[in-house]
């Protein structure tokens, strides 16, 4: 069922855009996607939506939360409409979604607390039997993925987010500041938390006494399991591919939502808030930010004495080539080099600094051959011994992080954050010689 679909058989007027974002992002200098799926993306819209517009990015990439406060800018700034729809892409809608999206669009006119409503259903377990049951009522919306936001609510969120919103247009989304993200929650009165968009966005409502409603139906499929946000695996946990559709066995026509009475509204005001508290961030999400060594000094108390960990291994093959001639271990490798990283002193109680020392483990079939401490700035030293026709050898480096990574990141392939320090220079004395790998080859090695 498409949203084309299900708008003309709720008989739904307004122009209907498509917010495509481009490819480039110019503060981490990659590219996020392929040119070919936006242009694939762009053709699908257009063949559903002949009369759609598409508002592109002239091949920036601007990430989720400002490339959506551009849509809802157009909306409620450009179009000067009460009430904007948005959509995911990767949302399946059963054929009555938007029929039952404009009862609760009545119930919001009625009720000025209701700033965003959906209809894929409070809780994507719900069996079909009780979807039934509890076809009148309503819940908390949870994710924000196929809803609709009035825009009263809307301008008065903006005008408390507009510091979150400055922080994210100086970086690449994946590289939000943690820190400085917890500043401004904490002008809200709320402690640190994630620092995503959606929950951002959610939390500001809550706090200014608005309520998102979503009904008990599930009229709606989340169909992402790569994305952003989800992996497979975490796709799966969270049922998303097995939620039971309430259309594949009854009629949207029997759903006729309820206004939440203030009583209602307040109870759910209440839960959010301890939902979104069960969220919040622990020192030590915040202690592998580097920011953190700017206000270490005023929380002495609060310095733990052990750091959050980042953790990268490689394995690589034993040798090297010279002459066109692979030379393998024979009897030992002796290694030394120098790692490099900008020092920041914290003057907490426990003297500790930013970057942190590395620990650098080399293994050979799951034992620990050798362990060494990496100082930045100093130089290193370590011997291998290698029995005879080793061919496998394990690297594994333990640091601090630089970066904190949202708790809903993977953090994989090229939007891995960097470790704390990095290597310039390694030398590999051999019986046969010694080969000198730099920070371009050692960059390929340690690719983290």
């Amino acid at each position: 069922m498409t949203l084309r679909d299900s708008r003309q058989a709720a008989g739904m007027a307004g122009p209907v855009l498509l917010f495509q974002d481009g490819v480039f992002n110019r503060h981490s200098g990659c590219d996020k996607t392929d040119p070919a799926l936006i242009r694939q993306s762009v053709a699908v819209f257009q063949a559903i939506f002949p009369n759609g517009v598409v508002m592109g990015t002239a091949g920036e990439n601007l990430g989720i939360a400002r490339n959506i406060h551009r849509a809802e800018r157009w909306v409620f700034e450009d179009g000067g409409y009460e009430c904007g729809l948005f959509f995911e892409d990767d949302m399946v809608l059963s054929p009555g979604y938007m029929a039952v999206m404009r009862r609760l669009h009545a119930l919001a006119l009625r009720e000025p607390r209701i700033a965003m409503f959906s209809a894929y259903g409070d809780d994507i377990a719900l069996p079909a039997a009780d979807q039934f049951r509890e076809r009148g009522a309503v819940g908390p919306m949870h994710h924000n993925w196929g809803f609709g936001l009035m825009r009263h609510a809307w301008h008065e969120r903006e005008q408390r987010m507009g510091a979150y919103t400055r922080l994210l247009d100086a970086v690449d989304y994946r590289d939000r500041p943690t820190l400085d993200i917890a500043r401004w929650y904490a002008g809200m009165g709320w402690p640190p938390m994630p620092t995503n968009q959606d929950l951002a966005k959610n939390i500001t409502l809550n706090t200014l006494g608005y309520v998102r409603i979503s009904t008990r139906a599930v009229l709606a499929r989340n169909i992402g399991e790569v994305g952003q946000n989800y992996a497979p695996e975490e796709f799966s946990r969270l049922g998303f591919s097995r939620a039971e559709m309430f259309e594949d066995s009854h009629s949207a026509e029997d759903i006729a939502p309820a206004l939440p009475s203030p009583e209602e509204i307040e109870a759910q005001l209440l839960e959010e808030r301890q939902r979104f508290m069960a969220k919040r961030l622990s020192l030590h999400d915040l202690m592998t930010d580097p920011a953190f060594a700017r206000i270490a000094a005023f929380m002495p108390l609060l310095a733990p004495p052990a750091p959050g960990e980042a953790r990268h291994t490689v394995h690589s093959a034993i040798g090297f080539y010279r002459d066109d001639m692979w030379f393998g271990p024979n009897g030992s490798f002796v290694i030394h080099g120098e790692a490099h990283a900008d020092r920041v002193e914290i003057a907490g109680i426990h003297g500790s600094h930013l970057p942190a020392d590395a620990t650098l483990d080399f293994m050979l079939n799951g034992e620990v051959l050798a362990t060494l401490q990496v100082v930045p700035g100093q130089d290193f030293r370590v011997v291998l011994p290698l029995p005879p026709n080793s061919a496998m050898l394990s690297k594994t480096v333990s640091t601090w992080g630089s970066h904190v990574l949202d708790p809903f990141s993977a953090g994989t392939g090229s939007d891995r954050r960097p470790l704390a320090w990095r290597l310039l220079w390694v030398v590999l004395h051999h019986p046969h010689g010694a080969v000198t790998l730099d920070e371009d080859a050692l960059r390929e090695e340690f690719a983290a």
